[in-house]
């Protein structure tokens, strides 16, 4: 599931521009398999969620299995350094995990992502400051809905022009706006049952 990153021309050539499986060899005995039907399949990294850095022209790479986010360069497919969430893994150092079942990321200015970690109980947009020096990721700014929300699936923070972060809680069925001081400001709110995309 979400192996590799494709690059597809404008004349419809297809182009590996990078293959998980060349960082990460298949273990199986780490590998998740989904026995629920009709998902009766061998989930390894699970990559879903791809971001664009227009900066530099890299990819990042959400690996929720993994617990891991790749920064790939755009043009030779070089992997440039894994953030990761398990201690001893990633290139970076952390006192405070930053990385549990990413759906997104978003590059923002001065080595910042923002991180949609899904968790297993509530779910978190994060900010996170990555010191290229020294090697060590330091969360800046979080926020949990209150009260908590649990997102199986899907699930994106976005940092508005404002300074604001919209955040999608999406198989929840929320949207929230929230300041930089963490005060929800705007929510909206689906039918049971209903979530976002």
């Amino acid at each position: 599931v979400g192996d590799r990153l494709l690059e597809l021309g404008l004349d419809g050539s297809v182009v590996e521009l990078w293959n998980l499986f060349d960082q990460y060899p298949h273990d199986l005995g780490t590998i998740r398999r989904s026995t629920e039907e009709p998902l009766n399949f061998v989930d390894h990294a699970h990559a879903n969620s791809v971001t664009w850095d227009p900066a530099t022209g890299d990819f990042l790479i959400g690996l929720p299995n993994l617990a891991s986010i790749a920064r790939i360069d755009g043009t030779s497919g070089e992997l440039k350094w894994v953030l990761s969430g398990r201690q001893g893994e990633g290139d970076f150092d952390w006192k405070t995990p930053v990385v549990d079942l990413p759906h997104s990321v978003q590059v923002l200015e001065d080595h910042h992502l923002l991180i949609f970690n899904r968790h297993t109980t509530c779910a978190e947009a994060l900010e996170v400051r990555l010191n290229m020096d020294t090697m060590v990721a330091v969360p800046v700014w979080s926020h949990s809905a209150s009260p908590c929300l649990t997102v199986p699936f899907l699930g994106q923070a976005i940092r508005l022009a404002d300074g604001q972060t919209l955040i999608s809680w999406s198989s929840a069925g929320t949207l929230d706006i929230v300041t930089p001081a963490g005060e929800t400001v705007w929510r909206l709110e689906l039918d049971l049952g209903a979530a976002f995309g």
